[in-house]
Order: structure tokens, then sequence, then C-alpha cells
């Protein structure tokens, strides 16, 4: 089931990035189904717990995230923090920082993956500005890289359980 979560989030942000790279705007209803699938997950990783172990994909993910209510916490932090930082930017310079759709995918990344969001979204700016700046770019989309950090952390683990349960 929370495979099919993923593949629903991964499908959601990847149109995101798409959009981004073209247009340089999320739509709300891509972060909207990334963050709707990540409470989802969340929701059966603390209402049906012997569920989720019983499926090796779903048990080698949910083991490697923190605690349900961290994640959902996380998510709002990040939607909080993140928004507030953004309106501060555009305040004192008087133009858009990172953006709120950036902002709003970010958060709805935390709400699958709670504060192990913080290190992959690091990873993403970090990648796409040393390919902006190897460019020569003063901009660039951020949803790309946010889409394929968040892709890395969430299936990375999940691969990596499963080749250990492998004999």
């Amino acid at each position: 089931m929370s495979a099919l979560l993923l593949l629903a989030a991964l499908a959601a942000s990847l149109l995101a990035s798409v959009s981004d790279a073209r247009s340089r705007i999320i739509p709300n209803g891509s972060c909207l189904c990334v963050a709707c699938a990540g409470l989802a997950l969340q929701a059966l990783r603390a209402w049906m717990p012997a569920a989720v172990a019983a499926l090796p994909v779903e048990a080698t993910l949910a083991s490697s995230l923190p605690a349900p209510v961290s994640c959902v916490i996380a998510g709002a932090c990040a939607l909080v923090v993140g928004g507030a930082g953004e309106l501060l930017v555009r305040r004192m310079f008087g133009r858009p920082g990172v953006g709120m759709g950036d902002v709003k995918l970010c958060a709805a990344w935390a709400c699958w993956l709670g504060w192990l969001a913080l290190p992959a979204i690091c990873a993403a700016c970090l990648a796409g500005a040393m390919v902006a700046l190897v460019r020569g770019q003063r901009a660039f989309a951020m949803g790309p890289w946010l889409t394929a950090a968040f892709a890395l952390a969430c299936v990375a683990p999940a691969l990596f359980g499963l080749l250990r349960m492998s004999p």
C-alpha cells in the first residue's frame, strides 16, 4: 500500500518538476498530492503498523523513517519556517528567493521523511546551485532537483533494505 502511495507522490512530484522546469511554477495540486500521500503513509504507520510491517518494501521504508507524528510535525514546521523565510527574503530584497512552490514541495516531502528531508533539501540546493554556477545561470528551477533528492531519499532505504534481506 505505501509503495503505491510513494509512486503517486513521485509521479506528482515529477509533474511539479516538469512544470517548474518549463514555467518556474510548481502547481499547488502536485504539492497537495505529495502531502496527502505522505500523511496517508503516516496514518498507516501509526494506526496499522502490523500491516505495514508485513510487506517487505513497506517495512524497510517505514523502518528507516522517524516516528509518524514527528514526520507530520516536520511537514508543518517546514511550511511555516520555509514560508516565513521566503516572505522575509522577498521583503528584504524585493524579489523571490526560492519561491513558495519550492517551499510547499519541501513541506510536502517533509510529511514523508520527517527531519530526514533536511539533508535532501540541502543536497538538492547544493547540486542545483553547482550546475547553475557551471552553466553561468543566476537562477534555476529547484523542483527537478528537489524531486531527485527526495526520490533518492525515499527509494534508497527501501532498496538497501531489500538487498540486505536477499539471500
